[in-house]
This record gives structure tokens, C-alpha cells and sequence, in this order.
């Protein structure tokens, strides 16, 4: 059995709860660590992510939630 390449623009990750130690469940997500995060998808082959957390408490998915969207408009590496 033969493995062939396939060529493809990148990965699309639909459900990333952090990366490269960056947890995006955190109560505090700083925006150096989420662009380093970031940065570190793209270089292992991410062209595309979508941010997730995980159930709990409503306040704090909504925190957590609006952070990650907060982060999202403020850097083109994100978009």
C-alpha cells in the first residue's frame, strides 16, 4: 500500500481549548500568551482555529467567551 502527499493550504481545528501551555479555559487569558499560542498553531500548520471552553458556570463561559472574541478583534494573527 502506497501513502501519497496531498497538499493542502493547512489545518483547520475546530475545537482548540488551549495550546502550547496556554489555556483558553483560564479565568485570565493575557494577550501575550494567546498571541504566542497563536503564533505557535500557524507554525505547526493551523491556518484556521476555532476557540472553545469548556462547560461551566455561566458568568464564567460568558467571561471567558467574551475575552477570547475580545482577542480575536484586536489581532489580524487571530483573524
Amino acid at each position: 500500500m502506497s501513502i501519497e502527499r496531498v497538499n493542502s493550504p493547512g489545518y483547520c481545528d475546530l475545537q482548540v481549548n488551549g495550546y502550547a501551555g496556554v489555556d483558553f479555559n483560564a479565568d485570565i487569558v493575557d494577550e501575550s500568551s494567546f498571541i504566542a499560542a497563536c503564533e505557535r498553531l500557524k507554525a505547526d500548520g493551523v491556518t484556521g482555529f476555532l476557540g472553545t471552553i469548556i462547560s461551566d458556570e455561566m458568568p464564567a463561559m460568558c467571561r471567558r467567551l467574551a475575552r477570547l472574541h475580545q482577542l480575536h478583534d484586536q489581532h489580524a494573527i487571530v483573524r
